[in-house]
């Protein structure tokens, strides 16, 4: 970014735009650039200054929405799918899980929340989808073996304890 004056300090990163502060003219500045579009701007105070980014990346960026998993630990709930389907004005995802219609179930993930999220690929999730079948099936013979060994039990015979049991 080239300002006309040496003597512009830079006051922050706002939103992945640069703004500065231009003693000359006692402004604030930023070229506002999001997917190749580019405004100027210089305002009074850096609030106004925001408030332009944030209008011109509202207008101009255009969010499409993504698919992702979670990386939370180990487990087949790592592989559930979440959609990021808009980018509030405060720079947060609003994510809910993908299949998912109530409004009230929706979250806002930042960077911070973003950290877990990992590429979306249809090829392991159905991998994982076979797993689970496979370990559902385990599952059901287990319970079903497990339920033919209790038949098989017999009671035992206390009677030589009679005395000693009331």
């Amino acid at each position: 970014m080239s300002y006309k004056y040496d003597t512009d300090i830079e006051i922050e990163t706002y939103k992945g735009q640069t703004i500065v502060y231009d003693p000359v003219d006692d402004k604030f500045k930023c070229e506002i650039s999001i997917e190749e579009r580019s405004k100027t701007t210089k305002r009074q105070s850096l609030k106004e200054v925001r408030s332009m980014i944030d209008t011109f990346a509202k207008e101009n960026l255009e969010f499409k929405p993504f698919k992702f998993t979670k990386n939370q630990g180990y487990g087949a709930s790592d592989f559930d799918v979440y959609v990021a389907s808009a980018l509030r004005n405060d720079g947060k995802f609003v994510v809910m899980k993908d299949g998912d219609t109530h409004k009230w179930g929706a979250a806002f993930y930042g960077k911070k929340e973003m950290v877990v999220a990992m590429v979306y690929d249809p090829v392991l999730i159905a991998k994982v989808d076979k797993l689970t079948k496979e370990l559902e099936k385990v599952k059901a013979q287990y319970y079903k073996d497990v339920a033919e060994l209790h038949k098989q039990m017999k009671p035992m015979d206390l009677s030589k304890y009679d005395d000693i049991l009331k």
